[in-house]
């Protein structure tokens, strides 16, 4: 398989410093879920999907702007135990946005803290249009709002973002 001089987190699937989107249809189940196994996958350095490989384990951070707290880390639970990983063997490579957090925005000095504070080399941000204040649907807002702002945190930080989002 040719690297392009890429360096994955997932194997061809999602590169370090860059930035990817998942999105599906909305309120149609499946995305969160998806990325929260992934990325419990990721902290526990192992494949989530046959021929996807993980060479290691690698810090996530998982920002969910939408729903209660207390669902996302139930639902955190129920997935790392149905892959069999026990989420106390992960904390310190697997992190939620602390109870007290109310800055999410991606120009927002709160985001960029939780980033710093987590060493993450995965940020997920899910829902993205909580994440900024342009129109998602303009191109010249999302590029304003959303790529610039992550392209700086990647080459500050070296991360990879993934957006979940919605049709």
């Amino acid at each position: 398989e040719e690297n392009l001089g890429w360096e994955w987190l997932f194997g061809a699937m999602i590169p370090t410093g860059a930035a990817c989107i998942l999105s599906g249809e909305g309120k149609i189940a499946g995305k969160s879920t998806l990325i929260i196994q992934m990325s419990l996958c990721l902290a526990a350095g192992r494949s989530p999907f046959y021929d996807c490989p993980v060479s290691r384990s690698a810090r996530t951070l998982y920002v969910a702007a939408e729903g209660a707290r207390a669902a996302l880390q139930n639902r955190i639970r129920t997935a790392a135990r149905s892959l069999g990983i026990v989420p106390e063997d992960v904390s310190n490579f697997w992190h939620i946005q602390k109870k007290s957090a109310n800055d999410y925005m991606l120009n927002g000095r709160g985001l960029e803290k939780m980033i710093d504070q987590s060493g993450a080399q995965m940020v997920v941000l899910d829902t993205v249009g909580y994440f900024h204040k342009g129109n998602e649907n303009d191109n010249t807002d999302w590029k304003a709002h959303v790529m610039h702002p992550i392209r700086r945190l990647t080459a500050k930080y070296g991360c990879a973002f993934v957006l979940v989002d919605h049709q």
